[in-house]
């Protein structure tokens, strides 16, 4: 079985609220699932996770909304603008800003004061969606089968039952 890897980026300018949100993924992902590994990365403002995500895309980030200099919002705004979109949690103590970080399509909000059970439904809903996303077909070539995932896909014809 492949070990599949997941980049998860953490922006917060408190040390103790990026220790606590790295915890939380990592005892929840491994209750969640055995086969995906997770690569988290701690950052304590927005300029540093901007120049690591332009080195190696994030395929998950978790922004703290209100920061000194560049705040969450800002962040994600960077995010957006790039090539690769990662999918964007907004953590935050600011439950009101919930309906104002819709406008970045965030997959999810997590309330630091309920962290645990947040990021507990953020990740399962994250890996269900990544699940689904690598959705593959057989292919018979030769002798064998050849694996094709979905999302590598143009079109596929059927003729009949070829």
């Amino acid at each position: 079985m492949t070990l599949q890897t997941i980049n998860v980026g953490i922006c917060d300018d408190k040390a103790s609220d990026r220790k606590r949100i790295k915890t939380a993924i990592e005892n929840h992902a491994a209750v969640l699932t055995k086969n995906v590994q997770f690569h988290i990365r701690l950052f304590p403002n927005a300029q540093t996770l901007t120049e690591a995500n332009l080195a190696s895309a994030f395929d998950l980030v978790f922004l703290d909304i209100v920061m000194p200099g560049e705040d969450g919002f800002q962040l994600a705004r960077h995010l957006c603008a790039g090539k690769i979109l990662p999918r964007i949690i907004f953590v935050s103590n600011h439950d009101d800003l919930i309906f104002d970080s819709q406008q970045y399509l965030p997959f999810w909000f997590v309330r630091k004061g309920q962290l645990e059970g947040d990021i507990h439904q953020a990740l399962a809903k994250y890996l269900e969606l990544v699940s689904v996303r690598k959705i593959s077909y057989k292919l018979k070539k030769g002798f064998g089968y050849r694996e094709i995932l979905l999302a590598d896909m143009v079109y596929i014809e059927c003729s009949g039952h070829e």
